[in-house]
């Protein structure tokens, strides 16, 4: 069932319909999802490179210093944002709760 060309990808059909039949076997939360929150939240960091790096941009995992960190930074129980850049500055998004954040 494995398809030949990567872009072809009429088999994950075939594949969707095996999985269904045996979701009786399962009790696994399987109807969910994604909806893009992002204005509710009030997250506006932008991911910037520096000028040489996108010149010669090549999406590699090792390269342009980005990343970001999860975490409980002020013990309120909810977890808060650290987002980190090449340019610009890193920024720590304390979440308020309700799926908002601020810088």
């Amino acid at each position: 069932m494995a398809p030949t060309d990567v872009a072809d990808t009429t088999f994950l059909e075939a594949m969707r319909l095996a999985q269904l039949k045996t979701v009786d076997r399962f009790e696994v939360y399987r109807d969910f999802r994604f909806v893009d929150r992002l204005p509710e939240s009030r997250i506006t960091f932008q991911h910037r490179i520096v000028s040489h790096s996108g010149r010669t941009y090549k999406a590699v995992h090792y390269d342009h210093g980005n990343g970001v960190a999860v975490a409980d930074v002020d013990g309120d129980g909810l977890p808060d944002i650290y987002f980190t850049t090449q340019v610009g500055r890193n920024t720590l998004w304390h979440n308020l709760g309700g799926g908002r954040f601020e810088d």
